[in-house]
């Protein structure tokens, strides 16, 4: 006997508990229900076999808003009924998050569809894996942002399986080209995200991919979730793979972690994973001395970000940094953007050093053990500025450690002698300095000493952003041949020396013009002869 086809005029009068999902019903009762179609088929099965339900979506209380660049390429792939949007665009739809880049999977004829997109958005194409199917558009919209779309051929033979060889079910959800209001979710993503869940996809997400472990923390963080216990153990197991990963991979998911929300709370949350040891294999432990300079140094970075809650500064060791910080919010957001390589900004790095504070104390300020932190620098491949600029941020807090001893603040040549071997490096270390400080005495240090850390710190910001041209980089008054012709000496250091001596006199104010820093070095007893 064949199944039997009930008429189905209308879906059954109360579908709210069931937003977001397929289901299968009978007359107006609902007999299976499921992430995808065939879920809810699936199930209606398994309860009345001999029937034939009706299958549909209910949509969300909250339809799916997306971008007009994905209403472009709706357009552009009207013809082609099996492309899918999946990952975090779905994930950030739902958070009502911008959505910045698009990821589209199909059963096949992937470079077709990804030239056909480049050609009429005027993008770029890039085959990136022949063997895999992926390829990439890039566009350049009106104010000059690039935005990525990215397409790749199943992993697997179905839409579910490549769902299901994804890293965490929030990232598991896919919508057709031709329906995009109706959720496929065989995986329960929405629900996952809805509970504030961060769940594996399958027992072998970390082993197929052990980075993944780094992108749990990360994600964890960024979307408030907790780590179900399940996909900890898995996290757990797989660990020690962590070392299989490519240095350059590594580094960029790091860095992504330290350029985030909560970082001392990730990387705390890597140790207690079992995965901090692999990925700072010359650290014991995260410290409590680290952990504690990176929750402050969160603190201030907050305290003085470009969107800041004033309700935080209402303690006053935090109100006093407003008061003696605030007026440099902007300075400080476009510090911290600042690239030494592309696409990788100074606040990663300033956090990395963070981390390396417990080998860098006043106890051994004179011989900072640097090695550590450098070893880490090379194993990560970053590159010898960056390097370069972490050391220098470390060596410059011995700096501002001893200027904070004394009773008067920097005076202009102290200034100068602060920024000028380490430059910017040396805003880094101020924010370190004052994150450790704090570290060293918790939110109720001592107030006077609190108080002259950030007045030493105003100082010294003020004269790199305010008076920058004057005190930290005044304009040559003389050149090397200047001085040769006018001292009547040969060319060598000492030539160098006199031109140093003349740029520090002159940014401590002491010398503005070409017969002054002449007659300044002239009465040196280098230039007697």
């Amino acid at each position: 006997m064949g199944e039997k086809s009930v008429p189905n005029p209308k879906p059954p009068p109360n579908l709210t508990p069931y937003r977001g999902r397929w289901i299968a019903y009978l007359g107006e009762r609902v007999i299976g229900q499921g992430g995808t179609p065939n879920q809810a088929i699936c199930a209606a099965k398994a309860t009345r076999h001999k029937e034939k339900p009706r299958v549909i979506y209910v949509p969300m209380q909250k339809p799916f808003t997306f971008s007009p660049l994905f209403e472009s390429v709706q357009k552009i792939l009207a013809s082609s009924p099996t492309v899918y949007l999946v990952g975090g665009a779905i994930r950030d739809t739902m958070l009502s998050n911008p959505i910045h880049d698009l990821d589209f999977v199909l059963p096949a004829d992937t470079f077709l569809c990804a030239r056909k997109v480049a050609n009429q958005l005027g993008g770029a194409f890039y085959p990136l894996d022949k063997e895999r199917e992926t390829a990439r558009v890039i566009i350049t919209n009106g104010s000059g942002q690039r935005q990525i779309i990215d397409f790749a051929a199943f992993r697997g033979d179905t839409l579910e399986d490549d769902l299901r060889a994804r890293d965490f079910t929030i990232n598991a959800m896919a919508v057709s080209l031709q329906n995009p209001t109706a959720l496929l979710d065989p995986l329960g993503g929405a629900a996952d995200l809805r509970e504030g869940i961060l769940r594996s996809c399958s027992e072998h997400t970390f082993q197929d991919d052990p980075l993944r472990i780094l992108r749990a923390v990360r994600q964890a963080a960024q979307f408030n979730l907790h780590i179900t216990s399940q996909t900890r153990s898995q996290i757990k197991k797989a660990a020690g793979h962590i070392t299989n990963v490519s240095p350059e991979r590594l580094r960029d998911e790091l860095f992504r972690i330290l350029d985030g929300p909560k970082q001392s709370s990730a990387l705390k949350a890597l140790e207690l994973l079992g995965a901090f040891s692999h990925l700072f294999p010359e650290k014991a432990q995260f410290s409590l001395r680290a952990q504690r300079t990176l929750q402050y140094l969160e603190t201030l970075l907050n305290l003085l970000g470009e969107k800041h809650d004033p309700e935080v500064a209402a303690n006053w060791m935090r109100g006093l940094v407003v008061l003696r910080l605030g007026r440099y919010r902007s300075e400080l957001s476009s510090h911290l953007g600042l690239e030494l390589v592309s696409e990788r900004s100074l606040a990663p790095l300033l956090f990395l050093a963070a981390t390396y504070t417990e080998n860098f104390s006043e106890e051994n300020a004179e011989t900072p053990n640097l090695e550590p932190l450098i070893r880490r620098a090379h194993a990560l491949h970053l590159s010898n500025a960056e390097t370069a600029h972490l050391q220098a941020a470390l060596r410059a807090v011995k700096r501002f450690w001893r200027l904070s001893l004394e009773p008067q603040p920097p005076n202009r040549r102290e200034i100068y002698r602060y920024f000028h071997k380490v430059g910017k490096a040396g805003v880094d270390a101020i924010f370190l300095a004052l994150a450790d400080f704090l570290a060293l005495h918790g939110t109720a240090p001592p107030k006077d000493a609190w108080a002259k850390q950030l007045d030493w710190a105003r100082t010294l910001l003020e004269a790199w952003w305010e008076h920058h041209a004057e005190q930290i980089s005044p304009p040559a008054l003389l050149t090397g041949i200047d001085l040769m012709n006018a001292l009547e000496i040969s060319p060598g250091p000492l030539v160098g020396e006199l031109l140093e001596i003349i740029r520090e006199a002159q940014a401590a104010g002491e010398i503005s013009t070409r017969t002054e820093a002449l007659a300044h070095v002239r009465q040196l007893p280098q230039t007697q002869s």
